[in-house]
């Protein structure tokens, strides 16, 4: 289980720009922002040329794989601090319609007929799957009456398994100081009502600070100071405050109460933390560019500690060493490591590390440009293509934009010149696993696919690592691939007494679920009585996991025939059309191809046209889908000549116009649309959970407040759910707990 990363303070929504936007007392978040960002356009790379997801792209104008958390049990979302929502959660089993209507009590379980078994790399793909018979469940909500207003408001419980029962944490971010004084040539780049503002001093925090300006009426002139100015955000956002965290736990998840902790390390350097048994388990890290010396001079070692406690008071550590950066590593690369996963057994624990090497544009300048680029007014752009890498540096007006405007100074370098063989940006990233018995020595193991980007579980039998591949280890040590029964990406895995519960999206855009027998490597198609495909993890645990569906998204806007998405760009008329094939499925889903179509327009001639379906793999050979195209720097195409395989011209999704075609390849009357620049969601969620011998699948209810004054409010999200021997317990961020129980 892994720590929410969270907004939490004013500050960070105040001057949002100037802060770093995560939670300083989680550095995992800043190397997950890193990690998210790669693993989402790797896996966007193998998915996006699948005609389903590449449909949506067409229809949408969104990357729908951007929802997909990379991390199964990570969201990160902010909510309301002074207003809890409503502590009520009704659910009802799934029916996949996305409302709230309950089944009544009585209902009787889904009827239990039996697909043959498919063997591991074969399925048929047309197969609905056997349904599994779920069990009826009965729902408490409830609120530990021994909580402070401060613990109910702090973002919800990290909910544990731990010694026959449960273990929550609530931890408290107190609001960031400010220093007593600051230099005089901090102070001395504010004007003078500022100045006089504060003539008595400076308040305690940054919070009481905001409401000074914001009463005075200076608060946005001030921001735009801060934001531009690295010595006075440095000088301000110097201090940092530790958050407070609270050790509570439960023999039912009914009655709680406090445990008296001692923490070997504090909170603001957790990477993460697990249990097992009566063990629980906290990761820290030491270098590799994040924990308490993130500054580390090059080929200083990364350090992991694995610490351990039974009774929370007395801790053991196992440490972990990476190995160090090259010596003679271009300066023009930064390489950061941290905690991929963890997983933790009675026996052993299972430890993956990513180390992510990345090319620092700001490098590339001089000191002048460098100067410009800290205090705004100039702003910095990349490219890349086979020969090397680019770097752009635009002037920024007083709009705060550079505009239209042709960059100042465009600076080209080599691969070889930057040190590397080749374009690096399929092979930046790697991983390495590292695993020991309790209390033994750390060893390095051996590195199988399903590590390199995995998520890992333990599990009865040992352990389980899930993402692009699969595989598994009975002692953390040695692994064995599983061949999947379909092309894709593991999206979660649970544990039941009936083997593994397994979901996977296949290149070609279809959501699968399958029962796997460990014993037997055979996948089973399963139906996961009416949970819709295309709903992603948003929390999990070994025993269960919470799924988020967003709505239909992009999908409305494919008409039963597809859709055609139309820019002019720069004399260009860039086409990409989308079209389902009704008449045949493979997945349970239709068939579909995507073409584009670049044409001169003053000519009319073609410049290229390209096919994809989805009895191919590969991408389009002269337009890449990528994730900065534009002067906005937006998702889009890049279309590039045959002839010469120079760059013709960037077209944003923003740019198209999006048209719904019927089942006969006509567009629908009044179905053209641009592309929002937000999405008005509905979001619905399902609870699958394996308690005992007993299944269950909820649809859970989202209370999401009305907006005040037109400013968006968070619905009341989940923080984290865990499953005991007779229950599983959810965590709400207004600081409810609801608790699940199957039915006698």
């Amino acid at each position: 289980m892994t720590d929410d990363d969270r907004f939490h303070s004013s500050l960070e929504h105040g001057l949002a720009a100037a802060a770093d936007g995560v939670d300083p007392g989680d550095p995992s978040a800043m190397l997950g922002a890193v990690r998210s960002t790669v693993q989402h356009r790797r896996r966007r790379r193998q998915v996006i040329t699948g005609v389903a997801a590449v449909g949506v792209l067409a229809a949408s104008g969104v990357a729908i794989a951007n929802v997909v958390s990379t991390d199964g049990s990570d969201m990160i979302v902010s909510a309301p601090a002074d207003e809890p929502a409503d502590t009520t959660v009704d659910t009802g089993t799934g029916n996949g319609s996305g409302s709230d209507d309950s089944i009544p009590e009585d209902a009787v379980p889904a009827d239990e007929s039996v697909v043959p078994p498919v063997d591991s790399g074969q399925t048929d793909p047309t197969a609905t799957g056997e349904p599994l018979r779920v069990t009826p469940s009965r729902t408490e909500a409830l609120v530990d009456g021994g909580l402070s207003v401060a613990q109910r408001n702090s973002g919800g419980a990290q909910l544990f398994e731990w010694n026959d029962g449960f273990l929550a944490l609530y931890t408290e971010y107190t609001p960031r100081p400010l220093p007593t004084e600051l230099p005089e040539s901090v102070v001395a780049q504010f004007p003078q009502e500022v100045q006089d503002l504060f003539v008595d001093g400076l308040p305690p925090t940054i919070d009481e600070a905001i409401t000074m300006l914001e009463d005075a009426g200076l608060f946005d002139e001030v921001s735009d100071i801060v934001t531009s100015n690295p010595e006075v955000q440095a000088a301000i956002y110097g201090e940092q405050s530790e958050p407070i965290t609270t050790v509570r736990t439960s023999s039912d998840g009914v009655e709680w109460s406090d445990v008296a902790a001692s923490f070997p390390i504090p909170r603001s350097q957790w990477m993460t933390t697990s249990s097992t048994g009566d063990r629980f388990v906290i990761v820290t890290q030491t270098g590799g560019g994040f924990g308490p010396e993130p500054d580390l001079e090059p080929a200083t070692a990364t350090t992991m500690d694995i610490w351990s406690s039974t009774d929370l008071v007395t801790w053991e550590s196992q440490t972990v060493t990476l190995p160090a950066e090259p010596v003679d590593q271009s300066n023009f690369l930064t390489t950061n490591s941290g905690v991929q996963s963890v997983a933790v057994g009675d026996d052993a624990w299972v430890l993956t590390v990513s180390t992510y090497t990345d090319i620092d544009p700001y490098s590339f300048l001089d000191d002048a440009e460098r100067a410009a680029s800290d205090s705004g007014s100039l702003s910095v752009g990349t490219s890349s293509n086979d020969e090397g890498f680019s770097v752009q540096i635009y002037e920024v007006g007083d709009d705060g934009s550079s505009g239209d405007t042709p960059p100042q100074r465009t600076i080209t370098k080599t691969w070889a010149e930057l040190g590397l063989d080749g374009s690096p940006f399929e092979g930046l990233g790697s991983a390495a696993a590292y695993s020991a018995q309790w209390g033994g020595e750390p060893e390095q193991v051996e590195t199988v696919p399903a590590l390199e980007s995995s998520q890992l579980m333990a599990i009865d039998d040992g352990f389980v690592a899930f993402g692009e591949d699969l595989a598994l280890s009975s002692d953390g040590v040695a692994w064995s691939p599983v061949a999947l029964p379909v092309d894709g990406f593991v999206d979660w895995v649970i544990d039941t007494d009936d083997g593994l519960l397994v979901s996977v999206s296949s290149f070609e855009g279809t959501s699968l679920r399958y029962r796997f027998d460990p014993a037997s490597s055979e996948f089973t198609p399963v139906d996961l009585d009416g949970v819709p495909f295309g709903t992603y993890p948003e929390q999990r645990d070994r025993g269960a996991v919470v799924l988020t569906d967003t709505g239909d998204g992009g999908d409305d806007a494919i008409g039963s025939g597809g859709s055609l998405a139309v820019a002019e760009v720069d004399g260009y008329r860039f086409e990409l059309d989308y079209r389902v094939d009704t008449t045949s499925t493979a997945g349970g889903e239709p068939i579909g191809s995507v073409t584009y179509t670049l044409t001169d327009v003053a000519s009319g001639a073609v410049v290229s046209t390209e096919t994809l379906d989805s009895a191919g793999d590969g991408e389009f050979e002269f337009a890449k889908e990528e994730y900065d195209v534009g002067p906005g720097e937006e998702e889009g195409f890049r279309l590039l000549d045959p002839a010469t395989g120079e760059d013709l011209v960037e077209v944003p999704y923003s740019m198209m116009t999006f048209t719904s075609l019927d089942a006969d390849g006509n567009p629908i009357e009044d179905s053209a649309t641009a592309a929002p620049a937000e999405y008005d969601v509905t979001i619905a969620r399902w609870l699958v959970a394996a308690v005992g011998d007993a299944l269950i699948v909820e649809q859970l209810s989202v209370d999401r407040p009305e907006p005040v004054d037109g400013e968006f409010v968070d619905e009341n999200y989940i923080s984290s759910v865990v499953t005991g021997t007779d229950a599983v317990l959810l965590a709400y961020s207004d600081g409810s707990i609801v608790r699940i129980t199957p039915e006698p």
